[in-house]
């Protein structure tokens, strides 16, 4: 065959014509780096789920220590109304029992 055939000029210059072999190699490697590729996708996405589901976990807690602080303050609140609802009780009574005690010093 004459090298500078249709067919041996088809090759660009700089690689020379592959050798089954290194077309079998090449295929070979092809193969596992797709298996590698998807392999890292499966661990990428796993990772991800994983930081995903770790995340969810720790906004599900500051959910939870937000509701606790806020009915612990809803709590204080409450024993503060009370406390103030109570006090204005107080002052009522001691202010009638001032005003009984003055009205029985006025008709003494």
């Amino acid at each position: 065959k004459d090298p500078a055939s249709p067919i041996a000029t088809k090759h660009s210059h700089s690689s020379p014509p592959t050798s089954p072999i290194a077309e079998a190699t090449d295929a070979a490697v092809q193969v596992a780096l797709q298996k590698q590729r998807i392999h890292h996708k499966k661990q990428l996405s796993l990772l991800l789920k994983q930081r995903d589901d770790k995340h969810l976990l720790e906004i599900q807690n500051l959910l939870l220590k937000f509701k606790e602080l806020e009915q612990e303050q809803m709590a204080q609140l409450e024993v503060e109304k009370m406390h103030k609802e109570k006090s204005h009780i107080m002052e009522q009574q001691c202010q009638t029992l001032q005003n009984q005690l003055e009205e029985k010093e006025k008709k003494l």
